[in-house]
């Protein structure tokens, strides 16, 4: 009884592996699998393009099939892409970027790229490092992976982050122009000229920012609309502005004799004399301003400007609180004399 049970109980382990196990329908092989067509820039390395000590590994792949008849399961679900250091240790594991306006599912022509934010994660700088492009056994028999073995002349010589994203920028424009020539038939058009000169149109900002996570950090000026963080401005105050203001009511300006002259005779001082004139003024202004059936604001209007120059011209605190009390003061009687008897 035991045994039958043990049967029976092994029989529906069978059973359920056989179920729950996905099966996949293989695929036709590539006709071509590599890093493109093309003699040179297929491959490139930059660093310190957003922070010092950063990575980017950049390249041009074309995975072609007969008559581009390209599979229903798109690239990311089959092909992967994988970064080996001289010594053949896995550094990173990678997907292609599907564009559906290349309607291509991820196949075709495209760039792939893998950031490292810092160089301890990432190949030994100039090292024979190693890019893999594999198909997944799952999908793909008899499927050789292409592997291209990285040359010293694929690392970008230059150390600062302005020659970098200069050289990563006139890389992307090139390879604007590859696939706009290799997919002119979608009607997609990666890059465009601008009053800035040339950037990625709305097509190349899509597509390059799915490509590379970032990019617009590190390489800023192919955008149209560039991003930056400003830096604080180191400021130090004096009061060498507020002395030249003063100094215009000095005791030796000509101003200043005059006005002290008429406080004198009157025997009030100087910044009296001046509120009062402002006084004057602003009264004017306002009378002026009611008998042309304008309103009290315009000729209020007019001596608060009045009081602005006033005290900017001549630089002194206590003249500035007089004239605005005064300004105050005339808006207050204009009121109570003229528009509240017609009220």
């Amino acid at each position: 009884m035991r045994l039958k049970f043990l049967f029976a109980l092994f029989l529906n382990f069978i059973v359920i592996i056989f179920i729950t196990t996905p099966v996949y329908a293989y695929l036709t092989n590539p006709s071509f699998m590599g890093f493109g067509s093309f003699t040179s820039n297929n491959i490139k390395v930059f660093r310190n393009l957003a922070v010092d000590g950063d990575r980017l590994y950049v390249f041009h792949y074309k995975i072609t099939f007969t008559d581009d008849l390209y599979p229903d399961e798109t690239a990311p679900e089959t092909i992967s892409f994988r970064l080996y250091d001289a010594a053949g240790t896995l550094k990173a594991t990678f997907k292609p970027y599907v564009y559906p306006y290349f309607n291509t599912n991820g196949y075709g022509d495209g760039i792939g790229a893998v950031y490292f934010e810092s160089s301890a994660d990432a190949p030994e700088w100039g090292t024979a490092a190693e890019l893999n492009i594999d198909g997944w056994p799952a999908y793909y028999t008899g499927l050789t992976a292409f592997t291209y073995t990285l040359l010293p002349e694929d690392y970008i010589d230059s150390t600062t982050q302005e020659d970098n994203q200069d050289q990563l920028k006139e890389l992307i424009f090139l390879w604007c122009d590859r696939l706009d020539a290799i997919y002119s038939d979608t009607g997609v058009v990666l890059k465009s000229a601008s009053d800035i000169g040339n950037v990625l149109s709305t097509y190349g900002e899509s597509y390059f920012s799915g490509v590379i996570e970032g990019l617009q950090a590190m390489c800023p000026e192919i955008f149209f609309m560039q991003v930056y963080v400003p830096e604080r401005m180191d400021v130090s105050y004096n009061m060498t502005m507020g002395d030249t203001f003063g100094g215009r009511l000095s005791d030796t300006s000509e101003w200043k004799r005059g006005l002290e002259h008429i406080g004198e005779s009157i025997g009030v001082s100087t910044y009296v004399v001046i509120t009062f004139l402002f006084a004057i003024i602003s009264i004017a202004a306002c009378v002026f301003a009611i008998k042309k059936g304008w309103g009290i604001e315009p000729g209020a209007g007019i001596s608060a400007l009045i009081c602005i120059a006033g005290a900017i011209l001549f630089g002194n605190v206590l003249l500035a609180i007089l004239m605005i009390v005064s300004l105050v003061a005339v808006i207050a009687i204009v009121w109570l004399l003229l528009l509240r008897r017609t009220s």
